[in-house]
């Protein structure tokens, strides 16, 4: 279901959350499938709320939905990391051995005060927006030391020309796991994904691989190294 920057619908598909969570878990530890064994990270990307101080009842019953539909899941989720309570270990340990299981990631507070969200119980990590680079209604963080993952717009990315300052961003975030978000209907060119990934240090970018012809799928896919996220840069 794909919308363009002016939030009008372009495609005539409709799908349910329960519908794509359901085909993860029939398809994703399947042999048939590239990179099976692999651990899937699932980010729960949430572009607008319907949220309102003085009556939360629709904002709980808007997450709640996106929690019953991932009950689908919850055989295959990683046990013991619940409510982003052990992030900084998840982060720092070999996500291979998290084979064939599901990692799930948000950019909204699921702990928010006094408001009872089950989505919190289900949720491994949360990622942030830098406060100078808004990303949707993503959780804002003033600096980057503080968190594990981290959002980026593309095109404040790909602004970055200055080779000492492309080298500075790889370094400060060394140890963060960098997500990309371009805009709906942006074309992000293999060469963009080769500077993004090799030369930014970022880990995975979001990407339509049926709206480009096969050879360029190909040629972008290549780029993670036969890997389902792109593994960071020792410096």
């Amino acid at each position: 279901m794909l919308r363009n920057n002016n939030n009008m619908l372009v495609s005539k598909n409709s799908a349910s959350l329960k519908q794509v969570f359901s085909s993860i878990f029939n398809y994703f530890n399947n042999s048939s499938v590239p990179l099976y064994n692999n651990p899937v990270v699932l980010l729960l990307h949430f572009v607008r709320l319907p949220y309102d101080e003085t009556d939360t009842d629709n904002y709980i019953k808007y997450i709640d939905s996106v929690t019953d539909a991932l009950s689908v899941l919850d055989s295959v989720t990683i046990k013991g990391y619940s409510k982003a309570s052990k992030e900084s270990d998840l982060f720092n340990l070999d996500f291979n051995q998290f084979n064939k299981q599901v990692i799930i990631g948000t950019n909204i507070d699921t702990n928010l005060k006094n408001i009872p969200i089950q989505l919190n119980n289900k949720i491994h990590f949360r990622y942030y927006e830098i406060k100078d680079d808004p990303v949707d209604i993503t959780d804002r963080t003033s600096s980057i030391d503080n968190v594990n993952a981290i959002i980026y717009n593309a095109d404040y990315l790909l602004s970055i020309t200055d080779s000492n300052e492309q080298q500075k961003f790889a370094k400060a975030h060394k140890d963060k796991f960098v997500i990309v978000k371009s805009k709906n209907d942006q074309n992000i060119t293999p060469e963009n994904m080769d500077f993004l990934l090799n030369t930014l240090n970022v880990n995975v970018i979001p990407y339509d691989y049926y709206s480009v012809n096969d050879s360029s799928a190909i040629q972008t896919f290549g780029l993670y190294n036969n890997s389902s996220y792109k593994l960071k840069t020792v410096f």
